[in-house]
């Protein structure tokens, strides 16, 4: 019983913790002029990776079988969720008038992150070529071609593909580390 007591009063610390550190960045990012969406990809992209860190290892200690965040799921459901997520992002970051143009496309990273998270890298790979595609066409000048005319569009892909390539080989590396 006294150890369940500890475990709430863990448990309800770090989440008051977590409250006011979520209201100071919160504060300073209104304070800086940052969009509503930047704060809680900042809040997700910090906090994501340490909880699920702690959910592999409560689960890795809750029982003797082996955890994986890879299930088995069939290569055609799995394309078909990497474009689902693909296509959700885009049609939310249309919806919301976000042009990830003009935050060098990391708008467009939370699919690569997802596919590399619960796919491998393979697949995430396949996520940011959809990406670089899905971006290109919908936001990069002209709109609906796939010509890039402009050398910030060439640059601002690269380096969403290149960013997004290595997030994902990070991501795999703290999922897989062998």
């Amino acid at each position: 019983m006294n150890k369940n007591k500890l475990r709430l009063a863990e448990t309800a610390g770090f989440l008051g913790a977590g409250a006011a550190l979520g209201l100071v960045i919160a504060l300073a990012c209104e304070l800086s002029g940052h969009p509503w969406w930047a704060l809680l990809m900042f809040l997700l992209c910090a906090s994501g990776s340490s909880l699920l860190r702690a959910i592999l290892n409560w689960t890795r200690t809750s029982s003797n079988r082996e955890t994986t965040l890879h299930p088995p799921i069939s290569t055609t459901v799995k394309l078909g969720l990497i474009l689902l997520m693909t296509g959700a992002t885009v049609a939310t970051l249309w919806a919301c008038k976000i042009n990830p143009r003009d935050y060098a496309y990391a708008p467009l990273l939370p699919p690569v992150l997802l596919t590399a998270t619960f796919f491998g890298f393979g697949y995430a790979v396949l996520a940011i070529v959809l990406c670089t595609a899905a971006g290109d066409y919908f936001f990069a000048l002209p709109i609906y071609d796939f010509r890039i005319t402009h050398v910030e569009d060439l640059v601002g892909l690269s380096v969403f593909a290149v960013l997004g390539a290595g997030l994902a080989w990070a991501m795999q590396q703290l999922i897989r580390p062998d």
